[in-house]
């Protein structure tokens, strides 16, 4: 094991998340009217504000220490072995999520470092499950809202991923690097360099970005509570970068259902579902073969999904009293939230009827599509478990026939399916294990395996006792919260490497 470049790795991360903090910095000096003054004058007039000089101290301090370590460790990181890249990416998510929490306890956003910690860390991760007490969100000032949404920004495609983008001189290195970050440790080249799929990938991730901020901009200001267009820029800005990244952190209390517009819940709706595809798709698709999206295999069942669960969750509603069109939305956007583990609400989801709500909570496991920014189990792995059980069903009745599981035309290797299985496994384990962890806190039995299940899933939403915050969660609680979110981040094998002795051997 070669730690100086993983240390190297480290400083270079840091150094390159380090700018990401000039969003909210900058977003600091426009938004932040109203927020507390330091007393130290400013270069243009009157004082600086403390969200200012948060954001500035931090940017300052990651910066660096990422000099520090890239100064200390003169390697290359071209030659980065198998076992380094995952300890690479597997700390970097501790260490980041860490730092990312200061500019929190430095504004007085969160009360404690653990707070600050499972905050920094639901963003980064996209799980959108906030530490912080909903009765305080009108205190917060607007930059740290910008922040925590910034978080879902770089994280939802993978610090890695942007790495890779900015780093073009990185070659095998970047690809290990992308391999133990996405699922299955596989990375689909879109370009003959990683370095231009990783660019092509955010090209497509920031242009969705970009139509959904200006698509929302003017619905806020001129539908439902008609929100001023300065504040409605930012409402805009922050429902795009949470609903794109499929985080759904809100600089709201009350979620989607503040604006009171229809409007804007059906765009987020139809932004969510295109969220929670495969962007290789889109690179497809916009190179000239849009049928290449329905064609795919892993797309048509993540739609059949959609429609069967939000038919469903929509019967439910209506079957108590809700009327036709308000059934219909509820019912397709909170499937749809769930399913992308995006966590967006537009109504009470903790009041819904009990089949809608275990509908809910199925999903919560599910997730979208392989190569989407969503987390959960994922639909390619759901629908490959259904094939392998189609195929055992098949041997037993024709114990002598040749088969294998066919997906898109090509029989599936072992080595994949058991891969699939074994991480279904250590999934639905992991979820058990943080459900018993709760339950012996003393929380019911749906407040339990919702909340681990919804932290491991990167989901946000639960029910019962944390539906909207984990506020109240006690400190212990909050941490294992933490590893459950960085655990389903990474898909579980990745993070579990770094526990294991063997990693550290040469």
């Amino acid at each position: 094991m070669r730690f100086s470049r993983v240390v190297r790795g480290l400083g270079a991360l840091l150094r390159l998340f380090s700018f990401t903090l000039l969003i909210p910095l900058f977003g600091s000096l426009y938004w932040d009217e109203g927020s507390p003054t330091t007393g130290i004058p400013a270069p243009w007039g009157g004082e600086l504000r403390v969200t200012t000089v948060a954001f500035a101290l931090t940017f300052l301090f990651i910066l660096l220490l990422g000099l520090t370590f890239t100064a200390v460790t003169p390697v290359s990181l071209e030659e980065l072995r198998d076992r380094e890249g995952y300890i690479l990416v597997a700390s970097a998510w501790l260490i980041l999520s860490s730092l990312a929490g200061i500019p929190l306890l430095l504004t007085g956003a969160a009360q404690n470092p653990v707070e600050a910690y499972f905050e920094s860390m639901s963003g980064l991760t996209t799980t959108g499950a906030t530490a912080l007490s909903l009765g305080s969100f009108d205190e917060i000032a607007p930059s740290v809202h910008l922040w925590r949404v910034t978080l879902h920004l770089t994280g939802g495609l993978g610090i890695i991923v942007l790495a890779v983008a900015v780093f073009a001189r990185l070659t095998e290195g970047a690809h290990r690097l992308m391999a133990a970050e996405t699922p299955a440790g596989t990375v689909t080249r879109l370009k003959p360099k990683l370095a231009q799929t990783a660019k092509a990938l955010w090209t497509i991730y920031l242009g969705f970005n970009a139509a959904l901020f200006l698509i929302l901009w003017p619905l806020m200001h001129y539908t439902g509570l008609r929100v001023p267009w300065k504040q409605a820029a930012l409402d805009a800005l922050i429902a795009a970068m949470s609903t794109i990244a499929t985080g759904g952190f809100s600089n709201r209390a009350d979620s989607v259902m503040f604006y009171q517009s229809d409007w804007v819940i059906w765009i987020l709706w139809l932004f969510m579902f295109a969220a929670g595809v495969n962007f290789n798709l889109y690179w497809v698709a916009f190179a000239g073969r849009p049928g290449r999206l329905w064609k795919d295999g892993q797309f048509r069942f993540y739609a059949a999904i959609i429609v069967a669960s939000g038919a469903i969750v929509s019967w439910s509603l209506w079957n108590a009293d809700a009327s036709v069109a308000e059934s219909l939305k509820q019912g397709f956007f909170h499937t749809a939230s769930i399913l992308t583990t995006t966590g967006h609400t537009a109504a009470d989801h903790n009041r819904f009827p009990e089949l809608a709500k275990l509908v809910l909570f199925l999903l919560m496991f599910t997730g979208a599509c392989v190569g989407s920014t969503s987390g959960g189990i994922k639909v390619l792995r759901i629908r490959l478990l259904m094939l392998l059980t189609r195929r055992e069903l098949d041997r037993l009745l024709h114990p002598h026939a040749v088969g294998g599981v066919k997906v898109e035309g090509q029989i599936l290797p072992d080595e994949t399916i058991r891969r699939v299985v074994v991480f279904f496994f250590v999934y639905i384990t992991t979820v058990l294990a943080g459900s018993l962890f709760y339950a012996f806190l003393g929380f019911d039995f749906l407040t339990s395996v919702s909340a681990a299940a919804s932290l491991t899933g990167n989901v946000g939403p639960s029910f019962n006792t944390f539906a909207y915050s984990f506020h109240d969660m006690p400190v212990v609680g909050q941490i294992v919260g933490i590893l459950l979110m960085w655990l389903g981040r990474l898909e579980i094998f990745t993070a579990l490497v770094l526990f294991v002795p063997a990693t550290y051997r040469d």
